[in-house]
């Protein structure tokens, strides 16, 4: 999926590569999110900046956490952040310690 070139790229959001993720046209993000469609495009271009007010109703459209807009669909940290907030809180310390004991085994290895 392309990049949509925004003008904002010091602090990119990535509202139209989610909408296109989810086969959403503009009006319909608009309707399911209460932003207004004009505000939107201005979001996704870049040319308004994003609030966290408009983090969360856009998160809430597209089952996500606010954070994963600042990053592209396609980044496979998204679907890492789904499989951690889908870990009861009691047992993420247990989850964190995990997946550090294999990034310290594939820095040994290098």
């Amino acid at each position: 999926m392309s990049n949509y070139p925004h003008k904002n790229a010091r602090h990119p959001v990535y509202i139209w590569e989610w909408r296109k993720k989810h086969g959403m046209t503009s009006e319909s993000l608009a309707e399911a999110s209460g932003i207004q469609r004009s505000l939107l495009s201005q979001l996704e271009t870049g040319s308004k900046r994003v609030n966290v007010d408009h983090l969360l109703l856009l998160a809430r459209v597209f089952n996500c956490h606010p954070g994963d807009l600042m990053r592209s669909p396609e980044d496979d940290f998204s679907e890492l952040s789904k499989l951690f907030e889908g870990i009861p809180e009691t047992e993420r310390e247990k989850a964190l310690k995990l997946l550090s004991a294999f990034s310290e085994d594939n820095s040994k290895s290098t």
